[in-house]
């Protein structure tokens, strides 16, 4: 019996390519053309790349709340409640918005969890 989820890897032009099931596909919400992105811990993890530049002055409140780049993207994908269910990534395009994850980042930083 084989996975439903089953994929094979290709090999085109010295690329390595993985063939995502149409449900996969469906779940990640991606479409031909979008960029996807991945995290390395315990587990592979893979998202739908939001492609949104990096603020300056985000970037080493970032750093200064997280071990590794790993975790820094994923909490950036990660929907957080203190950011009304929305992942940090989804609000830098805005002045606001990245108003509100600086302010949640110094809040981590500082021990505050809440």
């Amino acid at each position: 019996m084989q996975n439903p989820l089953f994929s094979k890897v290709k090999q085109i032009d010295g690329k390595t390519y993985v063939e995502l099931p149409v449900q996969v596909a469906d779940k990640l919400n991606i479409k031909e053309g979008d960029a996807v992105e991945f995290g390395l811990s315990k587990h592979v993890e893979i998202w739908k790349s939001q492609q949104v530049t990096m603020p300056e002055e985000v970037v080493p409140l970032l750093r200064g709340a997280f071990k590794s780049e790993d975790y820094i993207f994923r909490w950036l994908n990660t929907p957080q409640k203190m950011l009304r269910g929305q992942p940090p990534v989804s609000l830098l395009s805005s002045e606001q918005g990245i108003d509100e994850v600086k302010g949640l980042l110094e809040r981590i930083s500082q021990g505050d969890f809440s």
